[in-house]
């Protein structure tokens, strides 16, 4: 931990020298500053320990700011809607005046910095590998009816679910709790819809749709190859 206070030392000074020199040579009000981490940290929460392996909602919660260039309108000073780090590319694009092409996921966060609305339909996807101990997993967090958040999480080499309410800071897993069977039904299905129409989530999908049958069934392309000619 004190390695972990140090490191954070040596970046906010680097990051002040940083912002400095942008403002002695005259760049700092032109230029657009991100700041971003890779993941979220969850060390010691409910004692779980490492970082960035589990597809936990601290995880998911990364680390962002971004300082529009001067002359670019910023009515917002904290987003409250999910955002994906998978949006970073086509913000730069955006603010640099490029359409970037469809086979980018995210979408540009200048409608959310302006404060305008996003029509933002892309459902968020999350997966974890190898960090120092292999732990495939892959989550989903989607809006269910009434507006809440709720994150799911599959874990290839466990047999343990995950289903957080997003609102509860407390982060308890629901996905044993019987009041919350139909919404991990729902987040299960949520999950399946994007990973089977999509060949890069192959290595999952094959097992989900196992583990989950009892929710899932047959997937229509299966039931498809096992129609007779």
């Amino acid at each position: 931990m004190l390695l972990n206070f140090l490191q954070i030392e040596a970046l906010d000074a680097a990051i002040g020298r940083f912002l400095a020199a942008l403002d002695k040579h005259g760049l700092y009000d032109d230029a657009l500053v991100i700041f971003a981490g890779d993941h979220g940290e969850m060390n010691c929460e409910l004692a779980l320990v490492d970082k960035g392996v589990y597809a936990h909602p601290k995880v998911a919660r990364v680390p962002l700011s971004i300082k529009l260039p001067a002359g670019q309108r910023s009515a917002a000073s904290q987003i409250d809607a999910p955002i994906c780090l998978l949006d970073l590319a086509p913000t730069i694009l955006d603010i640099a005046g490029i359409k970037p092409d469809d086979r980018l996921d995210g979408e540009s966060l200048i409608p959310f910095v302006r404060g305008d609305k996003s029509e933002r339909d892309a459902p968020f996807i999350f997966e974890c590998g190898w960090h120092v101990c292999p732990n495939p997993a892959v989550a989903t967090v989607a809006q269910l009816a009434g507006g809440r958040l709720f994150m799911y999480t599959y874990n290839l080499t466990s047999n343990f679910d995950e289903l957080y309410d997003l609102s509860d800071p407390s982060y308890r897993n629901l996905a044993q709790a019987p009041e919350h069977s139909a919404v991990k039904e729902e987040m299960i299905r949520r999950l399946a819809a994007i990973l089977e129409p999509d060949p890069r989530w192959r290595c999952y999908w094959h097992t989900f749709r196992l583990d989950k049958f009892d929710v899932l069934g047959v997937p229509t392309g299966d039931l498809q190859m096992l129609r007779p000619e």
